[in-house]
């Protein structure tokens, strides 16, 4: 008999051991579990269905990563998880590693490009370290057979793929063995729920869903937990891709490089930037300077293998020297000639002209100088000021014209070109003054006129810079005290500016400088002033691109926003019936009105029973409630702008006593 007693308690022992094996939470299962699967992280996967979470709480447990529903079904704002945006968000503020799956009821390709969308337009602003989940599970898709849901999985992954992320299939161990056994399937990465000590899939796996009933600090209730199997990191880095191949810059020039890790959740995004001629150009965090006249190979390398880069071949040139004006001596009292030489209309004339001046006998008044040609050259030159003198009787002036060659000249005019003679009187002191450099001058040939010899100077060319505007400028209301701006990234430019509407000066101000590498910033200040709550803020961003050391911008585009209303404090609640039910809060004045919500639960399935458009209303009698059964009540206020309503966090979750 004492035997018989041990016996028995020796086997309900190994019962409670084992049974605690099969459904002990993260943490302690990984040790026996070890055995037969290469874990290396532990993670949990939430939807709605656990409520309100502290993150900072999951994460201090020792959590790696998370996996968060966005939504379910086709791209519908009322398919989307309500916890989707909170849960996102958190983990992005403490750092948690996470990626994002969508249930799916999708019967045909068309259903499944559509589920596709509607993932893009909720994980487009967040940076996602881990893949894009497909969940193919729904009763409504057993029929399909396993062609047909080969085709399904492969339109949603062709959606996702193009936009440049990693998928992922989600389903049971017998769904994956019963009804997604297409080969397709092998194409992406499996995870795979089944809850045992180990997860036993034949094929190739990488995250496995060992239970549905965790139990995690931060985490109301019952929470599913995962498995990192075989790798360090979900999504591996695929590729690097620059936005230049080629670039030219002068010294003391600057760009930015803009790299681009893919698949776009890959975990490991940092880059390693190097050159191979430091002395040509420097580089750093993706921006290159210039140094020196050369050639030199940009290399942006991921830090997760060496064997994964990107380069970019850059030729750096000298700036170029302005052109130099030289000027010709003035030459003074050029008297009136007769002819000038004769310029041949079809051909380039290159003459140079050797002009002797002359000094000339002191004038006097009433006198005229007269110009007697030679035989051999009968020319018409244009009028020049001619000064009265009187020449010494036996003297006869002789106009001598020495035509050799002139500076480059290029007929620009139909008009009679300018030449410069000056009359020699025969026995005269003679000073002759020869031109040292005359400047380039261009000239056309006109058919039937002589053109006129014009001097002119080349202008410094200056480049044209274009700036792209900044596109898809959003942003989220994240607390009531806590905005995020987010935009579509503008290629080849250097960074953007963000701006804020001064609401004392009536101007708007400069808020921030960013890199070109971000497309998000969080605002939680303006000008050393906290956001207030419910409040209106306008922003205008521009793109810009670094031009010599100066910054040349686009336009810029611009944004309204609005902080969260405060949250809602529950007073008192008073069931006065079986039926009915009064409840009263706290008035929330930057909010315009309530919303309150019910059920049976204190953490899941709340619903909406009524909304309250007057912010100075502070009670409301719910009807139509079940005799016999508690409920639980959440109120939030909202604040609308733009046709887009912000929902304030809930503040206490009440209880309505069943009567």
């Amino acid at each position: 008999m004492k035997k018989k007693y041990w016996t028995k308690i020796a086997s309900i022992f190994m019962c409670i051991v084992i049974a605690t094996i099969c459904v002990y939470p993260m943490g302690k299962m990984g040790i026996w579990a070890a055995s037969k699967e290469d874990i290396r992280l532990e993670g949990i996967d939430v939807s709605y269905h656990q409520g309100s979470i502290n993150w900072s709480k999951v994460k201090a447990a020792g959590i790696d990563y998370a996996i968060l529903r966005c939504g379910f079904g086709q791209d519908l704002v009322n398919q989307d998880d309500s916890m989707w945006e909170k849960n996102a968000d958190a983990c992005t503020e403490l750092g948690i590693p996470f990626g994002a799956y969508l249930y799916s009821y999708a019967t045909t390709e068309a259903k499944a490009v559509g589920e596709a969308k509607h993932v893009l337009r909720l994980i487009e602003n967040y940076d996602l370290q881990y893949p894009v989940y497909y969940d193919i599970e729904d009763a409504s898709q057993k029929k399909l057979g396993k062609e047909k849901l080969g085709k399904i999985a492969k339109a949603f992954a062709d959606v996702i793929e193009d936009a440049g992320y990693e998928v992922g299939i989600y389903a049971s161990y017998s769904w994956f063995n019963s009804y997604l056994t297409a080969d397709v399937f092998d194409n992406y990465s499996r995870w795979v729920a089944r809850y045992n000590t180990y997860c036993g899939y034949e094929k190739d796996y990488h995250m496995w869903q060992y239970s549905s009933s965790g139990k995690v600090n931060g985490v109301s209730g019952n929470v599913d937990m995962d498995y990192l199997v075989g790798t360090n990191v979900a999504c591996e880095v695929a590729e690097v891709e620059l936005n230049q191949e080629k670039y030219s810059l002068k010294v003391g020039e600057s760009t930015e490089l803009e790299a681009q890790v893919l698949p776009k959740n890959a975990f490991e995004k940092e880059i390693i930037w190097t050159t191979d001629a430091n002395n040509v150009v420097r580089v750093e965090d993706g921006t290159v300077t210039a140094l020196a006249e050369g050639t030199a190979t940009v290399k942006a390398t991921s830090k997760e293998s060496k064997d994964i880069y990107a380069t970019c071949k850059v030729t750096v040139s000298r700036e170029n020297d302005l052109p130099q004006i030289t000027s010709s001596p003035a030459i003074t009292q050029t008297p009136t000639v007769t002819s000038s030489p004769a310029i041949d209309d079809k051909n380039t004339v290159e003459p140079t002209m050797e002009v002797p001046a002359t000094i000339a006998p002191e004038p006097t008044t009433g006198s005229v100088v007269t110009s007697v040609p030679t035989p051999e050259q009968t020319t018409t030159m244009p009028s020049a000021t001619v000064p009265v003198v009187t020449p010494t009787p036996t003297v006869t002036p002789v106009v001598t014209i020495v035509q050799t060659k002139m500076p480059q000249a290029t007929a620009t005019s139909t008009k009679t070109p300018q030449t410069t003679a000056t009359a020699v009187p025969t026995k005269m002191p003679q000073a002759t003054t020869v031109p040292t450099k005359m400047p380039q001058a261009t000239a056309t040939t006109a058919p039937t006129k002589t053109p006129q010899i014009t001097s002119t100077v080349t202008p410094t060319k200056v480049p044209t810079v274009s700036v792209a505007n900044v596109k898809r400028f959003t942003y989220r209301a994240i607390t009531n005290k806590k905005l995020k701006l987010s935009w579509k990234k503008v290629n080849g430019v250097s960074g953007y500016r963000v701006y804020y509407y001064n609401t004392i000066t009536k101007k708007y101000a400069t808020l921030k400088t960013i890199s070109s590498k971000k497309n998000s910033i969080e605002i939680t200040d303006l000008a050393g002033k906290k956001l207030k709550p419910g409040t209106v803020y306008k922003f205008k961003i521009a793109a810009y691109k670094t031009v010599s050391g100066k910054k040349v911008f686009g336009e810029k585009a611009g944004l309204e926003t609005v902080t969260k209303p405060d949250s809602i404090k529950i007073k008192s609640i008073s069931r006065k019936t079986s039926t009915k039910a009064t409840v009263k809060w706290n008035v929330v004045n930057n909010g315009e009105g309530y919303a309150i919500y019910l059920s049976t639960s204190p953490k899941s399935g709340y619903k909406e029973v009524a909304a309250i458009r007057n912010k100075t209303k502070a009670t409301y009698t719910i009807s139509g409630l079940k005799k016999g059964k508690a409920y639980y009540i959440r109120i939030s206020a909202y604040k609308k702008l733009n046709g887009k309503t912000w929902y304030g966090n809930y503040g206490t979750t009440k209880k309505i006593n069943k009567k």
